[in-house]
């Protein structure tokens, strides 16, 4: 994607994390910041300053800062779009076109231009004006009911803001499918890409809840059994253990745990769902550690994860085999561009910026003078380091 510029206005998640993902392919991503920062800036700050949240969302990227309640502002950031192929926003429905930079007005302009708008639940419909944070898109889209109904436990939170980084991803292959197509018929388009329709696209369960469908098979994450081993590490299995507990007690020598009891066959066990986990449980308790626990798996074809902090994995030999963690910025570690490439290091290619540390140099580069620059920074309608 070297050649390709990318005018980044979203904040907070769903929009940087699908720039910082252009940003990584090769894309030259200008980040936009208004008279108020990106609040992820505050988010986890260390070392010099810069936020290990933001850092995460925004490293590769160039800085600008710019007043866009100052019609000079405006003015700027449409003389960066005469020289861009992409934008991306993720204001509510209508910000940007009552500062005068909506889809219609810059690609009248334009027309090669994509133009990617992300809100939350979408740009039409009589929800277009709700809040579309990932929580509340969680509750929404049946994604809190959905994991409560398969984890049999109460309704509650995600941990992980899923919606949004969904979002993020889906809006990245909107973009590149995009600009696939421009190369084609040298059109661009506007995206429209809300969290809640991502979010019931990455659901997997999904086609059994709206098509009313009881049984969710043997896949169900919800339902494998998490066990602790003789030496107090925790191990994760895969599968419905209905199925695969006849292998591990086999696997682990333990045949006696299932001949001749109540869960010899599918149907007691399905009757007992309780009893045979915490008969497998029972299982991995008796591997003294988890090479043992591995090795006894594999050779049933059975598959088991060590449960690991991320410090863990972060020194783990695969993961710096594999260049995993990088620096994002000073004194801040994050992960690498998660695919190889046979031409190019994982990257990032520069470290997350600072609140408009390129604003004088991205200035020149839309064709302004020094003393035009300079005016601008006096009044305050640029921002620089």
């Amino acid at each position: 994607m070297h050649g390709v510029r990318v005018i980044d206005l979203s904040r907070i998640v769903a929009g940087p994390i699908c720039a910082r993902i252009l940003s990584d392919a090769g894309a030259d991503v200008i980040k936009v910041e208004s008279s108020t920062p990106d609040l992820t800036r505050s988010i986890g700050a260390r070392g010099d300053g810069l936020a290990a949240y933001f850092s995460m969302l925004n490293a590769g990227k160039r800085a600008v800062a710019v007043d866009l309640r100052d019609p000079d502002g405006i003015e700027f950031i449409r003389r960066l779009v005469s020289d861009a192929d992409v934008v991306l926003e993720n204001f509510r429905p209508g910000v940007m076109e009552s500062m005068g930079l909506g889809a219609e007005s810059l690609r009248s302009e334009h027309p090669s231009l994509i133009y990617c708008s992300i809100s939350g639940y979408g740009l039409t419909g009589p929800w277009r004006e709700r809040g579309g944070m990932a929580p509340a898109i969680h509750a929404e889209m049946g994604l809190l009911a959905a994991h409560a109904l398969r984890a049999q436990r109460d309704l509650g939170p995600e941990a992980q803001n899923h919606a949004d980084y969904y979002t993020g991803l889906l809006a990245t292959s909107a973009i590149l499918a995009a600009l696939f197509e421009r190369e084609r018929t040298g059109l661009g388009q506007h995206l429209d890409v809300s969290l809640a329709e991502s979010t019931l696209y990455t659901m997997e369960w999904l086609p059994f809840e709206v098509n009313e469908v009881v049984d969710t098979g043997p896949f169900n994450p919800a339902i494998t059994v998490v066990g602790i081993l003789g030496d107090g590490t925790g191990v994760a299995t895969a599968g419905d253990p209905v199925s695969s507990f006849p292998r591990w007690a086999r696997a682990a020598g333990r045949a006696d745990m299932l001949e001749g009891t109540s869960l010899e066959h599918r149907e007691q066990r399905i009757a007992n769902r309780a009893a045979t986990v915490q008969a497998l449980k029972d299982v991995l308790g008796g591997f003294p550690d988890f090479e043992s626990c591995e090795k006894a798996a594999r050779a049933a074809g059975l598959v088991c994860g060590r449960v690991r902090t991320v410090p863990e994995v972060a020194s783990s030999p695969w993961a710096q085999d594999r260049q995993v963690f990088t620096t994002l910025a000073p004194e801040v570690t994050g992960v690498a561009r998660p695919w190889r490439s046979s031409s190019e290091p994982p990257g990032p290619s520069r470290s997350a910026p600072r609140l408009g540390e390129h604003s004088i140099e991205i200035a020149e580069e839309v064709g302004l003078s020094r003393e035009q620059i300079d005016a601008l920074v006096s009044r305050g309608v640029l921002g620089c380091k």
